[in-house]
């Protein structure tokens, strides 16, 4: 038995190792040498309490930018899906710069806003960002001037800096932006992120005619990128830490019950069901050589310690590689929590 679980650590070590290499590979970004005319959709439903801290964004890349008229290069659209709370009135006591706000009469889900949202656009160039996130002021400069034919994926980043069960929250987050990046660069595009995403208004209404996903209630960003996929269009992936948005972990194990299982929902395909099998099997096996150890069979200290640093390779920076150490203690179970609450957790409340 010690020979399985050293192999299957050492495949996931080479796993690891192989995601890493294509991570390091898709930072190459050159960017347009002239600013590029760019529609910014936010689509936005009750975000009164977390929608400042990207207002508080724009404001300070306004202020940055003035002298050169960055933001004549922008058009701001901010969609509201029929929200109960204060939302528009935030955004309409805070945000400096010109924007146009958009009110759905009736509740009709986020795919509908993203819609009405490119139908509204000026510009060809499609910017998609959640309410909730925040950036560094020359975020938007470089926006500007990001190459996109067709699609490009952009990083997003999830973290709490005072809150150490929030980050451990964000750890499969971690790890999809490392999956992500890392098929990326070895142009292989399967996940993407609507949080920061960009594309062109031709190709969205070009994939509108084959997809086939308007029943679901989410999956906006990787059933587009699907389309394109099967269109055969070209996608570009940029892992450029200056054209990341951060963007809050869940706060409770509600809301990070709620979130597992959209992502489920919208990850249905036969790579998605090996990536959970191969997650089941890694805890599984992570909980029997903890077993062993605790029977004072201290060879299973390898296994685990391959295990440890295939799992340090997906993340980069110390406070991230520590939660990482933590994260073997705390995600058997968690995935226990997880897989017990699925059948019996209900998404209804939350806007897609």
């Amino acid at each position: 038995m010690f020979n399985i679980v050293l192999v299957f650590f050492l495949i996931q070590l080479t796993v690891s190792i192989v995601l890493y290499v294509g991570y390091i590979r898709s930072k190459k970004f050159r960017p347009l040498n002239t600013p590029q005319n760019t529609t910014i959709i936010v689509p936005f439903k009750n975000e009164a309490e977390r929608i400042l801290p990207l207002i508080q964004s724009i404001n300070k890349s306004a202020i940055a930018y003035k002298k050169i008229s960055l933001f004549s290069h922008f058009q701001f659209i901010f969609i509201d899906d029929h929200s109960q709370d204060d939302s528009v009135e935030v955004i309409l006591n805070n945000l400096d710069i010109s924007f146009q706000i958009v009110r759905l009469r009736n509740t009709k889900g986020k795919k509908y806003a993203i819609k009405k949202g490119v139908e509204l656009s000026s510009y060809n160039r499609i910017l998609t960002l959640d309410a909730d996130v925040k950036f560094e002021e020359n975020y938007l400069d470089l926006i500007s001037k990001t190459p996109c034919d067709a699609l490009t994926i952009l990083p997003v980043n999830m973290t709490s800096k005072k809150n150490i069960l929030r980050q451990l929250f964000s750890v499969e987050f971690w790890f999809l932006q490392r999956l992500t990046f890392g098929l990326s660069g070895f142009k292989k595009y399967f996940l993407c992120n609507g949080a920061n995403l960009l594309f062109t208004k031709s190709v969205f209404n070009q994939t509108l005619k084959t997809r086939q996903d308007a029943n679901l209630a989410s999956g906006d960003d990787l059933f587009l990128l699907q389309s394109v996929n099967t269109l055969k269009l070209p996608i570009n992936a940029f892992n450029t830490p200056q054209l990341t948005v951060t963007t809050p972990p869940p706060f409770n194990i509600t809301t990070l019950i709620n979130q597992r299982k959209r992502w489920i929902t919208k990850m249905k395909d036969l790579s998605s069901v090996f990536g959970g099998l191969f997650i089941l099997i890694s805890n599984g096996l992570l909980i029997f050589s903890l077993y062993k150890i605790v029977n004072f069979e201290n060879i299973y200290f390898i296994p685990i310690g391959i295990k440890i640093l295939s799992e340090l390779l997906s993340v980069n920076g110390l406070r991230k590689k520590i939660i990482i150490i933590l994260h073997q203690l705390y995600y058997p179970i968690y995935l226990g929590i997880i897989l017990f609450s699925l059948p019996f957790c209900s998404t209804e409340k939350k806007w897609h």
